[in-house]
């Protein structure tokens, strides 16, 4: 396991499953937020996300934490374990809530410099639908996902915990 893609809903617990893998692996985290987004929660432009995606899945360990939908395939192309974190949506829903409640207005360290905590509906009705959405596609992924990549899909915190514990 030296090049590890973590996967799922926001709120699933990607970041913090990844630094905690970190600490067990000593493999450096990429955090796919802190490349999508500039100060002031701008997007940064998708030619500029393909080309720092390229240049940090280009290094020879890493634990690549997030979703952007455009670089799964160069990800998955270098990864060597998929990691899918499958929670239900109430988990993350109340995951995503306790987090803009504690942390309104601070930027957490997952996050891009200038993006600090914030309540945006449209963030929760896409973390709402996105079981029903987005779900379906990363399943797709998984199946074609070259014979070499060990998929370890995880439903809940107990099975993430098992493996932080034996990784």
């Amino acid at each position: 396991m030296r090049r590890v893609m973590i996967i799922g809903p926001s709120g699933a617990g990607k970041s913090t499953f990844a630094r905690r893998l970190s600490e067990k692996t000593q493999l450096p985290v990429v955090h796919v937020d802190q490349i999508l987004w500039t100060e002031g929660w701008v997007n940064r432009p998708d030619d500029d996300v393909r080309r720092l995606v390229e240049d940090a899945a280009g290094h020879p360990t890493w634990i690549f934490e997030g979703n952007h939908a455009a670089s799964l395939d160069l990800r998955l192309s270098r990864a060597d374990t998929l990691i899918f974190l499958d929670f239900p949506t109430r988990v993350c829903l109340f995951r995503i809530l306790k987090r803009v409640i504690c942390g309104y207005g601070r930027v957490r360290a997952d996050m891009a410099p200038g993006c600090p905590e914030r309540f945006d509906w449209e963030f929760l009705k896409w973390v709402y639908s996105f079981n029903r959405t987005e779900r379906p596609g990363l399943i797709e992924l998984i199946k074609q996902a070259p014979q070499a990549v060990v998929v370890h899909r995880l439903h809940d915190r107990k099975a993430a915990e098992s493996f932080l514990e034996t990784a």
